[in-house]
Formats: structure tokens, sequence, C-alpha cells
């Protein structure tokens, strides 16, 4: 009996060591066990179900997370302790968000959940307005003490008109009141404001509603200008700085605005214009305008051609004075008799005055003349275009047969 021989190929005689990951990666390859067809066939269904059923469980779990509903927002000041309280006795299921800490429920007992809050007096807490000056205080309260409460009490109204706001969420609102005293004048210390707005998600306030916010609470506040109110979000943008609250509250961003409204403008003519005739691809068009936005104030005075008199004074003066008569002497010294009545009177009715020496007349006249005189103010808001560039470019195989090339 011939002993077996087997034949050993050159590949194998390779040490393991020096072969590569793709060589033993083909080794494995070719050593694996080979499945059947009719394992397979058994294999298949039953993944396929595992499958199945994890799709449905993952999809369940989807619809019941998703159902929840938030019980109240996410900035309203609630008790947590109180609203679980409630939907504890009342067996209202819910869920608290991992994140935010808010109580979900199901939303079809959104509203029933909460109507038993709000019969329960579990509803959202508002800052207290000046109803905090409503109680009362014992005797011997410091003036301290009642300053700050009306502080707090102010503080809690504007937060209140704030969040009336459409697009506000919440709000805080800090005053620091200059302190007032009839008997000393101090000009140095101003009162001023900061206020922290929660704005809705997805929402923004215009350069109008942020000066309108700032003239309420300065128009609230006595003695407070609107430039020492400061406005920001919760994002930590100083919406404040976005309006020029020195002159009229316009906007720094008129400018912009204006531009884009006159770009619009100019770009829909000229669309309405060519679209018709030569189609929206066979065309482009390009607009820019640019706007000034520098505030001028222009004070004009006018003067006319020829003067006129804007007043007249006239003075007239006689001064009769009688001469020295006679030799001088004593006598001469000595008063004249004076002429009786009698005949006076018949000198008059003969027509002969006596003459009681010299007569001095002196006339005056003062004219006063003016120029006519005009004042004209002018004031230019900003936003007023300086330029506009319009830059159109044509298709060229667009144009009608025939027709010039553009």
């Amino acid at each position: 009996m011939l002993p077996s021989t087997t034949s050993v190929s050159p590949a194998q005689l390779v040490p393991a060591a020096s072969l590569d990951w793709r060589q033993r990666a083909a080794q494995f390859w070719d050593g694996r066990p080979r499945l059947s067809g009719d394992w397979l066939r058994k294999v298949w269904p039953v993944i396929g179900l595992a499958l199945l059923g994890t799709a449905v469980v993952v999809l369940l779990l989807w619809r019941d997370q998703s159902s929840y509903k938030p019980l109240y927002g996410e900035h309203e000041q609630i008790s947590p302790a109180e609203v679980l309280a409630v939907l504890d006795a009342e067996h209202v299921p819910y869920h608290l968000h991992p994140d935010s800490g808010q109580v979900l429920v199901p939303e079809a007992q959104l509203g029933r959940a909460r109507m038993l809050l709000a019969t329960k007096g579990v509803v959202a807490k508002l800052p207290a307005g000046l109803e905090l000056l409503d109680h009362n205080d014992p005797l011997g309260v410091s003036q301290f003490v009642q300053d700050v409460r009306f502080r707090r009490g102010l503080e809690g109204e504007l937060t209140q008109s704030m969040m009336a706001l459409d697009a506000v969420a919440g709000a805080r609102v800090h005053l620091a009141l200059a302190k007032s005293s009839a008997f000393v004048i101090n000009a140095g210390d101003k009162s001023s404001a900061s206020v922290v707005l929660t704005l809705k998600p997805g929402r923004q306030l215009s350069n109008e509603q942020i000066a309108a916010a700032i003239q309420l609470v300065a128009g609230s506040v006595a003695g407070l200008e609107p430039q020492r109110v400061s406005l920001v979000d919760q994002q930590g943008h100083l919406l404040s700085a976005r309006v020029d609250l020195t002159e009229g509250f316009d906007g720094v961003g008129a400018g912009n605005e204006a531009q884009r409204r006159i770009e619009d403008e100019v770009r829909g003519n000229v669309r309405e214009l060519l679209a018709p005739v030569l189609g929206e691809q066979n065309y482009r068009l390009s607009v820019t305008a640019e706007i000034n936005n520098d505030r001028v104030q222009e004070t004009r005075e006018q003067y006319g051609d020829a003067p006129k008199v804007t007043s007249e004074a006239m003075r007239d003066e006689q001064d009769r004075q009688q001469l020295a008569l006679g030799v001088p002497g004593s006598l001469s010294n000595r008063p004249v008799n004076a002429p009786s009545f009698a005949s006076a009177a018949s000198g008059a009715a003969s027509g002969a005055m006596p003459d009681d020496g010299a007569t001095a007349r002196k006339n005056a006249s003062t004219r006063q003349y003016a120029y006519d005189r005009s004042i004209t103010q002018v004031k230019r808001a900003r936003g007023r275009l300086e330029r506009l560039n319009v830059a159109v470019l044509l298709n060229d195989g667009a144009a009608p047969a025939g027709a010039p090339k553009w």
C-alpha cells in the first residue's frame, strides 16, 4: 500500500506573516462556509419580519412623541410642581421635554388640561404692576421702601405693555430712576432704562416697532430721554442701535430700505416693458441705486433789492424869546409891566400884534430803513436718490428675422 501524498501549492508555502491584508481577506472568503439555498429561503422571512416589527415600533414611538404638545409656553412663568400635581390628580398623561423641561400632554387632551389648570388657578404669572402700591403699609415705612415698590410696579407695568406686542413672547424691564429733590438741583443724574425682549421664533421687530417700544418706555418715565433707553433681544443684539434716537426716530437702515424699494420698482418697470416683447429668458437686468443717507439742514436768508421805511418820527420846535430893552442898569433889570387884558384885546381887535422879540423854530425828522428779509429752513431726510444705474443685456438670438442686430 503506497503512502498518500498531498500536493501543496507554492502560495501555501509562504509564511502567514508575509501575506498582506488582501491575500488574507481572499483566503478568509474562500474558506467561509457555504450556505445552501434552502437555508436562505428559511431565514429571509424571519429577518424580514424582524425588520418590519422594528420599523412599526419606531413609527409608533415617533407618533406617540409627536402627538404630545407643550402645555404652556417656554418663557411663561408657571410652577412645574403645581402643573404636575394637577395632572396627576386628574390622571392626565404627560411627558417632560428633555431640553426645555416643558410639560407635554397628548394633543387630544391639550384643551382639557389647560382648562383644568385654569380651574385650579395654575396660570402664568405676569410681573406685578402698580398694584404693589395697594398694600396697607404699617406706620413708619421709610421713603426708600416706597420708592423701590414704585419702581418695581412701574417695571411690571412696562413689562406687561411690552408683552402685548405681537412679536414679543416675554420681556424684562430695568429702570434706573434719578433721585429728585425739591431743595437740591442736580443736573448730573439722569434716568435710564434697559429692556430685554424675548421674541417669538421666526419673528423680528422692524425699525418702526423698535422706535415705538423705545418711545413707550421713555414716555412712561418722567425725565427719561429716548437716547438713554437700551433695547436688547434674547440673542444679545442691541436693537436700539438700529434707529436714530436723536431726531425723529428715523431708522439707520432707512437708506437701505429706500435703495431696495427704488431698485425693485425700477426692475419691475423694466421687466414689464421687456418681458412681453423678448421673453423672460432673453434679457438680463441689473439695477443699482446710490442713496445719500446724510441728514442735511439748511437755512437760507434773502434780502430785497430796495430798502423800505419801517418807522418815521418828526419833531417841530418853536421858541420865542424876549429881547433885553433899555439902558443897562437897575431899571433895565426890572420886569417890564405886562399889558393889561383890555389893551391886549384892543390890540388884537385892531390886528396889530406886539413884537415880543425874536422867534426860533426847529424841525427834526427821523426815518428808519430796512431791507425785506426772508428766512427759509430746509431739512432733507435720509434716503435721497443720488444716482441710478440700469444695465440691460439682450439675447442676440431672440431678435426677429430681418431686424438689425442688437
